[in-house]
């Protein structure tokens, strides 16, 4: 009884997530992406049900799918990330291309193998090597398919690097994505996937450790095999308890850096116009001075109007609206999320999320001052926060003080 739950428990979470996500998909690419990943997972826990059930007619079969899951698994949940957070969709077909070939090809070798076994090498290859990891009685065919589930382990531990890698950066550069189009990343950041993604590399460590020690350790005991059951059932569970709540990705990012062009005042450009219709008799020096003259002008003009229009937003207390975004910002100033982004960049040495939030928790300490009296409550909402918890990771990351 024991022996099967444990077994089941990760098949059935893997299953579980993959009809719930297929049951709402709202056409979303992330949500496929993921369906896909509960689905090669319940398979590559299923062919694990089947080898620690000992169902041994099954296992060539079985163990031609796990190779493949086993190999894809990792890279699915990299690719899920990529789906999330990049615009690059063509990058992504590629990205999935090749990271999917080992598996393929590993599958393949493995699933070809056991059709070129006659019944005695398969026999001896499923006695001597899955369970006893003995090789020295292989021959033949058995003896190659040994080596290629060798083969098959040294790449899903080669796969732990470039998932860490540039899972990583891909969340680092979508997080820096929001933070530059919105005051307000509640719910639309992905802290909590980047601390998924770590769980999610050491569960891989775990799993590249249980994979050298060999399955055949854990299937003498049923508590044995209850610890990486439990361990990878919760990560499990936590991965389709997050893609399930994930509402915000790089479709909404893409949405918010569209371009807001309102009626702005040009920067005068007619004197670049007036260079070519000056008297011919002018000297070339006297045309050089006047060009340098033009853009020092320019230049100022420029410093100018950046200063200004983040004195404006100081002045006026546009980082006191709820949910500010950078295209709102724009439109209330007359100007594009670009030249802002680059105002504030310029005058502040901040992005529009530092700039906006550090203005915020600057009158927060300042009610706090003035109104000791006055509620958490109304402190935070009068200072431009819909919620405590926003409030206080932002009191805390630009005071460096707890509340």
């Amino acid at each position: 009884m024991i022996h099967s739950l444990v077994i089941s428990m990760p098949i059935i979470v893997c299953a579980v997530f993959a009809m719930l996500i297929l049951l709402d998909l709202r056409g979303r690419r992330e949500r496929y992406v993921l369906a896909i990943f509960f689905i090669v997972a319940t398979l590559l826990y299923l062919g694990h049900g089947i080898f620690f059930s000992r169902i041994l007619p099954l296992i060539p079969l079985s163990d031609t799918i796990y190779s493949f899951c086993n190999l894809a698994v990792y890279p699915l949940y990299y690719l899920y990330l990529e789906s999330v957070t990049s615009d690059n969709i063509r990058g992504l077909r590629i990205r999935k291309t090749i990271a999917l070939l080992p598996a393929v090809v590993c599958s393949l070798t493995v699933g070809l193998l056991y059709l070129l076994m006659n019944d005695e090498d398969t026999k001896l290859f499923i006695h001597s090597y899955l369970y006893e990891v003995e090789t020295s009685e292989l021959t033949g065919m058995a003896w190659w398919q040994a080596v290629a589930h060798m083969v098959t382990k040294s790449i899903f531990a080669l796969q732990i690097i470039p998932v860490v890698h540039f899972g990583s950066r891909s969340i680092v550069k979508f997080n820096q994505r929001v933070e530059a189009s919105f005051a307000d990343t509640e719910g639309r950041s992905l802290h909590r996937q980047k601390v998924l993604l770590w769980i999610f590399i050491a569960t891989s460590l775990a799993s590249f450790v249980c994979n050298i020690i060999g399955r055949q350790w854990f299937d003498s005991s049923a508590w044995l095999l209850s610890v990486p059951s439990v361990l990878f059932s919760a990560l499990l569970f936590c991965v389709g308890r997050e893609g399930l709540m994930l509402n915000f990705s790089i479709q909404e990012i893409m949405e918010a850096e569209q371009e807001v062009m309102p009626n702005e005042e040009k920067d005068s450009e007619d004197s670049d116009e007036a260079l070519a219709t000056d008297d011919d008799s002018a000297s070339a020096i006297e045309q050089n001075d006047h060009l340098l003259q033009i853009e020092t002008n320019k230049t100022s003009a420029k410093d100018r109007k950046m200063e200004h229009i983040v004195q404006r937003i100081v002045d006026e207390q546009l980082y006191l609206q709820p949910d500010l975004q950078l295209n709102g910002l724009a439109t209330l100033l007359c100007t594009n999320r670009t030249y802002i982004s680059d105002a504030i960049r310029k005058e502040k040495g901040m992005t529009f999320y530092e700039f906006i939030n550090d203005l915020r928790i600057q009158h927060a300490q300042k009610l706090m001052k003035e109104y000791p009296e006055m509620a958490i409550y109304e402190i935070y909402t009068q200072s431009g926060y819909s919620n405590y918890p926003t409030f206080r990771r932002n009191f805390v990351r630009f005071t460096k003080s707890q509340l």
